[in-house]
Protein backbone atom coordinates (compact mmCIF):
# COMPACT_ATOMS: atom_id res chain seq x y z
CA UNK A 1 0.00 0.00 0.00
CA UNK A 2 2.85 2.24 0.53
CA UNK A 3 3.40 2.79 -2.96
CA UNK A 4 -0.34 5.02 -2.94
CA UNK A 5 1.35 7.56 -0.79
CA UNK A 6 4.35 8.62 -3.33
CA UNK A 7 2.70 10.46 -6.01
CA UNK A 8 0.53 12.36 -3.85
CA UNK A 9 3.79 13.31 -1.25
CA UNK A 10 5.73 14.77 -4.13
CA UNK A 11 2.84 16.72 -5.09
CA UNK A 12 1.93 17.64 -1.45
CA UNK A 13 5.77 19.09 -1.42
CA UNK A 14 6.20 20.45 -4.56
CA UNK A 15 2.34 22.59 -3.91
CA UNK A 16 3.63 23.63 -0.09
CA UNK A 17 6.72 24.54 -1.86
CA UNK A 18 5.37 26.96 -4.41
CA UNK A 19 3.33 27.75 -2.30
CA UNK A 20 5.79 29.57 -0.18
CA UNK A 21 7.64 31.16 -3.33
CA UNK A 22 4.08 32.81 -4.07
CA UNK A 23 5.00 34.93 -1.19
CA UNK A 24 8.32 35.55 -1.46
CA UNK A 25 6.87 36.80 -4.73
CA UNK A 26 3.88 38.51 -3.97
CA UNK A 27 6.70 40.42 -1.51
CA UNK A 28 8.86 41.73 -3.87
CA UNK A 29 5.83 42.65 -5.65
CA UNK A 30 4.87 44.82 -3.05
CA UNK A 31 8.52 46.08 -2.14
CA UNK A 32 8.24 47.41 -5.75
CA UNK A 33 10.13 44.55 -7.77
CA UNK A 34 6.96 45.08 -10.44
CA UNK A 35 8.04 42.16 -12.85
CA UNK A 36 7.34 39.99 -9.87
CA UNK A 37 4.02 40.22 -10.50
CA UNK A 38 4.33 37.88 -13.93
CA UNK A 39 6.31 34.83 -11.70
CA UNK A 40 3.50 35.36 -8.84
CA UNK A 41 0.82 34.46 -11.92
CA UNK A 42 2.77 32.08 -13.73
CA UNK A 43 3.44 30.34 -9.90
CA UNK A 44 -0.19 29.88 -9.39
CA UNK A 45 -1.00 28.64 -12.31
CA UNK A 46 1.37 25.92 -11.78
CA UNK A 47 -0.36 25.48 -8.31
CA UNK A 48 -3.40 24.76 -9.84
CA UNK A 49 -2.46 22.02 -12.28
CA UNK A 50 -0.59 20.47 -9.40
CA UNK A 51 -3.04 20.66 -7.79
CA UNK A 52 -5.67 19.24 -10.04
CA UNK A 53 -3.08 16.33 -10.39
CA UNK A 54 -3.01 16.09 -6.71
CA UNK A 55 -6.76 15.12 -7.29
CA UNK A 56 -5.86 12.67 -9.75
CA UNK A 57 -3.08 10.90 -6.98
CA UNK A 58 -5.14 11.41 -3.70
CA UNK A 59 -7.67 9.33 -5.33
CA UNK A 60 -5.96 5.41 -5.19
CA UNK A 61 -5.31 6.56 -1.25
CA UNK A 62 -8.77 5.42 -0.07
CA UNK A 63 -9.81 3.24 -3.19
CA UNK A 64 -7.56 0.71 -3.37
CA UNK A 65 -5.02 1.57 -0.37
CA UNK A 66 -8.15 2.21 2.31
CA UNK A 67 -7.41 4.95 3.64
CA UNK A 68 -9.52 8.26 4.62
CA UNK A 69 -11.20 10.30 2.05
CA UNK A 70 -9.83 13.68 3.42
CA UNK A 71 -6.52 13.88 1.41
CA UNK A 72 -8.98 13.68 -1.98
CA UNK A 73 -11.22 16.17 0.08
CA UNK A 74 -8.12 18.79 0.64
CA UNK A 75 -6.74 18.60 -2.21
CA UNK A 76 -10.01 19.39 -3.94
CA UNK A 77 -10.11 22.13 -0.99
CA UNK A 78 -6.83 23.64 -2.19
CA UNK A 79 -7.99 23.91 -5.52
CA UNK A 80 -11.06 25.80 -4.55
CA UNK A 81 -9.51 27.96 -2.33
CA UNK A 82 -6.69 28.97 -5.13
CA UNK A 83 -9.63 29.48 -7.84
CA UNK A 84 -10.89 31.92 -5.30
CA UNK A 85 -7.18 33.97 -4.30
CA UNK A 86 -6.66 34.24 -8.44
CA UNK A 87 -10.16 35.84 -8.49
CA UNK A 88 -9.52 37.91 -5.91
CA UNK A 89 -5.66 38.54 -7.31
CA UNK A 90 -7.15 39.67 -10.45
CA UNK A 91 -9.67 42.26 -8.87
CA UNK A 92 -6.43 43.72 -6.76
CA UNK A 93 -9.04 42.57 -3.59
CA UNK A 94 -5.33 42.71 -1.37
CA UNK A 95 -7.32 42.76 2.01
CA UNK A 96 -8.70 39.44 1.20
CA UNK A 97 -6.05 37.93 -1.28
CA UNK A 98 -3.30 38.03 1.16
CA UNK A 99 -5.06 36.59 4.34
CA UNK A 100 -6.34 33.73 1.81
CA UNK A 101 -3.00 33.37 0.79
CA UNK A 102 -1.31 32.97 4.46
CA UNK A 103 -4.29 30.47 4.63
CA UNK A 104 -3.27 28.81 2.18
CA UNK A 105 0.32 28.30 2.65
CA UNK A 106 -0.52 26.94 6.44
CA UNK A 107 -3.23 24.67 4.52
CA UNK A 108 -0.86 23.69 1.93
CA UNK A 109 1.94 22.69 5.06
CA UNK A 110 -0.42 20.55 6.86
CA UNK A 111 -1.05 18.97 3.87
CA UNK A 112 2.37 18.23 2.62
CA UNK A 113 3.52 17.22 6.73
CA UNK A 114 0.64 14.36 6.46
CA UNK A 115 1.96 12.97 3.55
CA UNK A 116 5.54 12.59 4.60
CA UNK A 117 4.10 11.42 8.12
CA UNK A 118 1.15 8.73 7.38
CA UNK A 119 1.86 5.39 7.74
CA UNK A 120 0.92 2.38 5.14
CA UNK A 121 -1.62 1.54 7.54
CA UNK A 122 -5.49 2.71 6.98
CA UNK A 123 -6.48 5.77 9.02
CA UNK A 124 -9.85 5.67 8.65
Amino acid sequence: MGWFLWPYRAIATLVAGLSYLQSILAGQFLSGTYSSLLGHQNNAAIIDMLLILGIAVALPIPLWGRRAWWPVVFAAGLLGMTTVQNQLGFARILTVHIPLGVAIVMAATGVAIWAWRASPKADG
